[in-house]
């Protein structure tokens, strides 16, 4: 009985969401960060790379920290682990043995004992931010360890940006030929599979995973590659990718995908991040942007990839994936206009492309540490 009353309520409350498709007063409702300053009770958040409130979790502690009301401005802590939501299922990529030396317990206790019980003294030394940078998981590689922090960003980056390339190129050299373009089938009814990331439900499996597992043999795919590494890159902090699009669908979708290659002979394509980003919210999330008016419509999108702090290793490539479905994790897209499919309705094959070049610079964002303004 309480299973299946879960069940209904579940399907209940996911209908009232997709129903309520533009943010509005309703999705407002639940916007912490715009009622930091009305919070006045410090927060502890937890978190971890791979989990699916990872953001909001970095945004909660930055808005309380910096705009939350008396008593929580000023007083609250992160922690950002390398963890999914829920259990560890990956063979494809190997953890660090040190990722367990934090005890986010230990710190717990402290900040219940100075909060709850008056012990003053409770935090002092305790660092705001504590996080976990990622890297290869090859031996001696850089990042692997714990950091500590009293902000976040917890350093300065330079966003740096790798342009995309005609020939599934990424380079820092601005574009200065011809637009040209890349173009991709992209089929609802064979929407593009989830594999690895940050995962919610346990049908689904999170974490850093190998994605040639699709990669190698899907054709709804753009793959993007920087050359190998002269020396290892830290990134740390929100990552963004910017695309100049087009299709023959007056509405689509397109994903990204934040991949570390690992060199030749071993050459895994090991999932940092994924997102998505539906064409008609090109403008924002409050009203629906005019449909799309064929191949030479090209607009501009931005994929919002969220954060992590990683290092690539020398040697290895910054990669890049495009298409248009990452699913379960998001839902497909009818290329219709509809905003969601629907039984009996039409699921529109869309022929989607993403533009490069001088006037349509699709470009991958990276906060880059160490690296001097220009």
């Amino acid at each position: 009985m309480l299973r299946a009353g879960c069940k209904a309520f579940s399907s209940r409350t996911i209908k009232i969401y997709r129903d309520i498709p533009r943010y509005n007063e309703f999705w407002n409702y639940y916007n912490a960060e715009e009622a930091a300053d009305r919070i006045t009770s410090p927060a502890m958040f937890v978190t971890g790379w791979y989990d699916i409130f990872t953001q909001g979790s970095i945004d909660g502690f930055v808005s309380r920290e910096e705009h939350g009301g008396e008593g929580a401005r000023g007083k609250n802590y992160l922690i950002v682990s390398w963890r999914n939501h829920n259990k560890d299922t990956t063979k494809d990529y190997v953890f660090n043995e040190n990722r367990n030396n934090l005890k986010a317990g230990e710190i717990s206790d402290k900040f219940l004992r100075c909060h709850l019980m008056g012990d003053s003294n409770a935090l002092d030394g305790v660092p705001k931010v504590h996080y976990y940078v990622m890297g290869a998981d090859t031996p001696n590689a850089p990042g692997n360890e714990w950091r500590s922090a009293e902000q976040w960003p917890p350093l300065p980056t330079q966003e740096t940006a790798f342009y995309l390339g005609a020939e599934g190129t990424l380079s820092e050299a601005v574009p200065d030929g011809e637009d040209a373009w890349r173009e991709f089938t992209f089929d609802p009814n064979d929407p593009y599979p989830t594999w690895g990331g940050a995962n919610l439900l346990p049908n689904l499996v999170a974490g850093p995973y190998d994605q040639r597992k699709y990669s190698q043999t899907r054709q709804d795919l753009l793959k993007y590659a920087s050359e190998p590494l002269a020396e290892p890159m830290e990134i740390v902090g929100r990552i963004k990718v910017r695309l100049y699009v087009s299709s023959d669908a007056p509405d689509t979708d397109f994903t990204a995908k934040l991949v570390d290659i690992y060199p030749e002979g071993n050459d895994r394509e090991i999932l940092m991040l994924d997102n998505i980003r539906r064409v008609k919210t090109r403008n924002g999330f409050e009203e629906a942007a005019p449909p799309l008016q064929g191949q030479d419509d090209v607009v501009e999108i931005e994929v919002d990839m969220w954060s992590i702090a990683w290092v690539f290793e020398k040697g290895h490539r910054i990669g890049l994936h495009i298409s248009s479905s990452n699913y379960p994790r998001f839902d497909v897209n009818p290329n219709t206009g509809a905003e969601q499919p629907l039984p009996g309705e039409e699921m529109r094959i869309a022929h989607n492309r993403v533009h490069i070049g001088k006037n349509t610079p699709s470009t991958l964002l990276l906060p880059v540490t160490g690296k001097q303004a220009e």
